[in-house]
């Protein structure tokens, strides 16, 4: 695949998906990674060796397109995987499978507390990811707050976030830090449950039922990337996102 293009996500900081503060600003935004266009081989050489020279580059990418990337830009990848765990999973949930999508990155690429609407094998291939999960009833502790979308632009002083819309705005976990405390200003519930801890390592798989609450971060090891493939299902009963409605209450 060395010369087949990919959507690659490049940010600053090393967060793809995060609420930040926008330049010369007092407001906090919600912020979308700059999606580039690159070789496979290129990619792979560029995110590879930042994690091996240990530089602090002027931008982190980060394979994380999602929308059944694996399908859409990684096709050829297909032969090499067997199609076990989607039927057992499909028997599992009952419901279709959504996408598969894989993820390449270093240990530099980290994502905030989210939770997504989907149930969740994640398969790692090589390197680790690390998990903190919390339970969907512990959104009252997550201080969710609405945050105005912008995304990376390049200029000639780097990455920086650009408004898109005012009217446009996406519900978000204020916390920012893996285990944070509780402190002046902060809405967060004063008692933070410990997270559970979980690292998933090449050759295992976690199943991450759906709207739990996880931040992740990774590493990558000798070979300088983590790789890894996932299989989102629909929620088979809509009785889930009703008690997530009534905890919203």
């Amino acid at each position: 695949m060395g010369e087949q293009q990919i959507t690659v996500a490049a940010t600053p900081d090393a967060l793809a998906q995060a609420q930040l503060p926008g330049p010369g600003s007092p407001r906090t935004f919600f912020v979308l990674p700059l999606e580039r266009k690159l070789r496979v081989a290129e990619a792979l050489s560029q995110i590879c060796q930042a994690e091996i020279s240990g530089g602090e580059e002027a931008e982190v990418l980060y394979v994380q397109h999602q929308n059944d990337s694996l399908t859409s830009q990684f096709e050829p990848l297909m032969i090499d995987i067997t199609d076990h765990l989607s039927l057992w999973a499909r028997a599992a949930f009952g419901t279709a499978q959504e996408a598969t999508n894989f993820w390449l990155g270093n240990s530099r690429s980290s994502t905030s507390y989210h939770q997504d609407y989907y149930e969740n094998i994640y398969c790692m291939v090589r390197g680790c990811k690390h998990f903190r999960l919390l339970a969907p009833c512990q959104k009252h502790r997550m201080d969710v707050r609405s945050y105005p979308v912008a995304r990376y632009k390049e200029s000639a002083a780097g990455l920086h976030p650009v408004l898109l819309s005012p009217a446009q705005s996406v519900p978000w976990s204020s916390v920012r830090s893996r285990e944070p405390a509780a402190g002046p200003g902060c809405r967060c519930h004063p008692c933070w449950p410990t997270p559970l801890h979980v690292t998933v390592r090449a050759g295992e798989v976690l199943y991450l039922p759906a709207c739990t609450w996880h931040h992740v971060s990774q590493s990558a090891g000798e070979e300088g990337c983590a790789i890894a493939v996932n299989y989102w299902f629909d929620v088979a009963s809509d009785k889930l996102l009703s008690l997530l409605a009534t905890l919203d209450q």
